[in-house]
């Protein structure tokens, strides 16, 4: 058995862990909520909020 059969190839990944706060829930005031995704950021909706 070759290395190459043994130890298949890792997909090609880019992990990335974002937090967002909830503007406008007094319940979530002063919280933030952190995530995680290995889907690209093009992929994802984001929607960027200037304060």
């Amino acid at each position: 058995m070759s290395k190459k059969e043994f130890f298949p190839p890792r997909p090609n990944t880019n992990p990335t862990i974002y937090a967002y706060e909830l503007v406008g829930v007094d319940t979530h005031k002063g919280w933030l909520k952190i995530g995680f995704t290995d889907r690209n950021a093009m992929k994802m909706s984001v929607c960027m909020i200037q304060y």
